[in-house]
C-alpha cells in the first residue's frame, strides 16, 4: 500500500466515525439532565461502538503501515461492530421520531 493510498484511506474511513463520535457526544450533552433517558442510552451504545469501531480500525490500518493490510481479517473484524453500529443508530432514529423533533432540543 502506497503512503499516498494509505493515508486516504485512513482519512475516509476515521473521519466520518469521528463525526459520529462528536455528534453523538454532543447530542448527549443536550439530553443530559432530561427526561430522554431512553435516548441517551441509546447514544451512549453509538458513541461506545464507534468509538471500539475506531480502535479496531486504528488496528488494522496500524497493521498495514509495513504491508498491505489483510482486508479480508480485517472485514470479518470490523462487520459485527460496523453492524451494532448500525442497528444503534437506527434504533436512536425511531426513539426520536417517536419523541417528536423537539427531543434533542
Amino acid at each position: 500500500m502506497t503512503i499516498d493510498l494509505a493515508a486516504q484511506l485512513r482519512h475516509e474511513l476515521r473521519t466520518p466515525l469521528n463525526h459520529i463520535i462528536g455528534y453523538a457526544e454532543m447530542l448527549l450533552e443536550e439530553l443530559e439532565g432530561g427526561d430522554r433517558p431512553e435516548l441517551a442510552a441509546g447514544l451512549g451504545a453509538v458513541r461506545t461502538d464507534a468509538r471500539e469501531l475506531l480502535a479496531r480500525l486504528n488496528t488494522v490500518l496500524a497493521q498495514g503501515e509495513g504491508a498491505p493490510p489483510d482486508l479480508a481479517a480485517a472485514r470479518s473484524s470490523l462487520t459485527p461492530l460496523l453492524e451494532r453500529l448500525r442497528a444503534a443508530t437506527g434504533t436512536v432514529r425511531r426513539q426520536a421520531t417517536e419523541a417528536g423533533a423537539g427531543a434533542l432540543a
